[in-house]
Formats: structure tokens, C-alpha cells, sequence
């Protein structure tokens, strides 16, 4: 009996000890700053990089305090309901929360107080983008590979080599809803152009039998589609359309490499894990390579970019 109770008491204890220990971890959210501030928010979103999990390129505010003259990032205002094309002046409030239980345990919520004012303009002086050096080092130059079939290659290597539609070195990044915008910037991460990206899918049993010499590196396809690069407006056609497979991307630019057929009926329907697929733009240059080697016995020409997804 003596024994049970001296048990009980060591159980009663240890079991005080682990229940105080929990109760400190999972005090919850704690307030740790309150604010309220005036920002003009800008008529245009500004491609930029934030951290959700993963880093990401998306359209961000491009916001200005009272005062400034310098446009900054910001990525959510709760309650704010956005139109392109209007300026605002708003006043808002930024709450500080810290939670060691969370994974990110301190961070910061926007909501709207108050919208000022609002005017139909176009902001000045706005920055091309918010995406920082680190982010683009080393990445989103466009893959160009080609591929023929002829009887006497003579000239066609050297002349497939110079068909890439993209500028050389260039960086290509799609953002946006549903990848829906473009842009280009140079080796220094200066923005040479940018715009929409019109989408319309297509039919697997389409694809030309050409495309076969020259299959997507990663190998399984996805979908296939028609993608028209067009200016900011989206009223100008940049290139003419391109052919897109939407495809496992290739080893070098995914975690594990997936082998697979170049075959029609090989496309899946389910849900894939962005890091793992990529947009691939190809061009048939068949008929123009028959027209400028005609002596060189041509059968199938192509050529194609693998596209890598800012995330």
C-alpha cells in the first residue's frame, strides 16, 4: 500500500512537471507591436519575390509612406479590394505577432483602416521589379536545344543555332495568375521587356510527328497547348504563336528526374507538384529548313526552350 502511494506521488509529480512544460510551449500568439500608417498605394503591381515555404515570384503592391519618395513591396493588405489602373491613398494598421509554436514564430499582418482617397492615373516612377539579385543569379535563362533529320547536315547545325526567338542570354520569368504575364530582363537583371501570355489548349493527337526527334528532357507530358507572347497590353503580338508542352522539367531543374516516352497517349491528367514540371516552347522548322537547305534532303527540323518556373 505504502508503495502505491509512494508511486502515485512520483506519477502526480512527473506528470505536473511535463503539463507545466506544455503549457509554457503553447501560451499562442502574442502581440508584440501596433501601428497605423498612411501609404499611396500605386495603379500597377510590381513582380517580386516573397517567402511562403518557398520564395516566390508573384505581383506584389508597389507602396509609398507619407513623405517618400522611394516605391516599396508589399504583399497583402487585408480587406483591401484592389483595382488596376486606380492610385490610392489608404490609411492601415500592422499588427507584430510572435508564436515560438509556428514555424515562422514573428511576423506581421496588414489590414485597411481606411481608404483616403483614389484616383484614376497612371503612378510615376514605379521600379520594372522587386526581385532581388540573389533570386535570378544563375537562373531563368531559357534552355535552347534543336534537332534535325537530313541526308547532309552541311550549314543547318550552325543555322539551328541562331534561331532562337528569345535574346541571347536573356532571363525569362512567368508570373502572375496562371503564369499569365512575362517578362525579360538582361544579364544584369534589368528589364528589357515584358507583357501577357495568351493560352489555348490543344489537342495531343495534334502534335506533329516532328516533335518526336526532339522530346521534352524531363519526359512525361502533361498537357499541350498554344501560347502567344503579346505586349503589356495585350493587344501586340511579340512573337507568333508558340507551341507549349507543359512537361516533367528536366534533372537539372527538379529535385528527382522522371523518365518517360514521348507519347500522345502518356499525358496525365493528375495534379503536379510545381517544382516538378515546366513549360516547354517549341517551334517546327521543318518547311524552313527544306526552303533554305534544299539540296540537304530535310525530313524534320525543331527547335525548343525549357522554361523554369520562379519558384
Amino acid at each position: 500500500m505504502k508503495t502505491d502511494v509512494v508511486s502515485n506521488f512520483i506519477f502526480l509529480v512527473i506528470l505536473s512537471f511535463v503539463t507545466g512544460c506544455t503549457l509554457n510551449d503553447e501560451q499562442g500568439r502574442e502581440v508584440t507591436g501596433y501601428r497605423e500608417i498612411e501609404l499611396t498605394v500605386a495603379s500597377e503591381k510590381v513582380p517580386g519575390v516573397v517567402g511562403i515555404g518557398n520564395n516566390s515570384l508573384m505581383e506584389l503592391y508597389a507602396v509609398k509612406t507619407a513623405g517618400s519618395q522611394e516605391w516599396t513591396s508589399m504583399s497583402s493588405i487585408g480587406g483591401f479590394e484592389y483595382e488596376e489602373g486606380t492610385e490610392y491613398r489608404i490609411r492601415i494598421s500592422e499588427t507584430d505577432y510572435l508564436d515560438h509554436n509556428m514555424g515562422t514564430p514573428s511576423w506581421t499582418e496588414r489590414e485597411l483602416l481606411e481608404i483616403i482617397s483614389e484616383s484614376n492615373k497612371e503612378s510615376e516612377g514605379l521600379p520594372d521589379h522587386f526581385i532581388p539579385e540573389w533570386f535570378i543569379e544563375g537562373r531563368f535563362v531559357p534552355e535552347y536545344k534543336y534537332a534535325i533529320e537530313a541526308t547532309d547536315k552541311t550549314g543547318t547545325d550552325e543555322y539551328l543555332e541562331g534561331r532562337n526567338p528569345f535574346p541571347e542570354d536573356c532571363k525569362c520569368l512567368l508570373y502572375g495568375p496562371g503564369l499569365s504575364k512575362w517578362m525579360m530582363l538582361d544579364a544584369s537583371g534589368n528589364m528589357t521587356a515584358k507583357g501577357t501570355i495568351s493560352k489555348k489548349g490543344k489537342e495531343p493527337s495534334d502534335i506533329p510527328e516532328v516533335y518526336r526527334i526532339l522530346p521534352p528532357e524531363g519526359g512525361q507530358l502533361y498537357s499541350y497547348m498554344e501560347w502567344t507572347f503579346l505586349d503589356k497590353k495585350g493587344e501586340k503580338e511579340i512573337w507568333p504563336p508558340f507551341d507549349v508542352f507543359i512537361a516533367e522539367a528536366s534533372a537539372d531543374r527538379k529535385s528527382s528526374p522522371m523518365s518517360g516516352e514521348f507519347q500522345p497517349e502518356n499525358f496525365m491528367t493528375k495534379d503536379i507538384a510545381p517544382r516538378n514540371w515546366a513549360p516547354y516552347i517549341y517551334i517546327n522548322l521543318t518547311d524552313d529548313c527544306k526552303e533554305k537547305f534544299p539540296e540537304a534532303g530535310v525530313t524534320a527540323a525543331v527547335v525548343s526552350l525549357e522554361l523554369e518556373l520562379p519558384i
